[in-house]
């Protein structure tokens, strides 16, 4: 079974929400849910649940086979290198593909695609991430 894990800043959790429905009615397995585990609530930083719950995210990024990133997190970076160290397949997906063109989104287990936003963020954007990760990448 494919095992995904999704890496988003909390201004991004309708999307989030939406690709992990869709991911989920797929076939696909969730590793960690991070924002229902934050109950949708921005942690401080440095407080112990904060660090607990980061552990959580790092142990479901290396239980899973597929990461997918929404890029705009400040944050992002610590799960992004974990999931490059391990090994995982990684989507980077943005509305805005210029976005994303630093060089350290081009890795050779690193696949980007564009959505299309243009009506909002919501459910159909999610179902053209899914349907890219279903064609191009398990």
């Amino acid at each position: 079974m494919n095992k995904y894990f999704i890496i988003a800043p909390y201004r991004q959790a309708v999307l989030y929400r939406a690709l992990r429905d869709e991911m989920n009615e797929n076939g696909f397995e969730m590793t960690h849910d991070w924002l229902e585990a934050t109950n949708g609530i921005k942690l401080e930083n440095g407080t112990q649940i904060q660090q607990e719950l980061l552990k959580k995210d790092l142990q479901g990024i290396v239980q899973a086979n597929l990461v997918i990133l929404l890029p705009g997190g400040n944050d992002s970076f610590i799960e992004y290198g974990a999931a490059l160290m391990s090994g995982a397949l990684i989507c980077v997906a943005t509305p805005e593909l210029d976005s994303v063109e630093a060089s350290h989104f081009n890795h050779d287990s690193v696949h980007r695609m564009e959505y299309d936003a243009t009506f909002g963020v919501d459910r159909t954007c999610a179902k053209e991430i899914v349907e890219y990760i279903k064609e191009y990448m398990v």
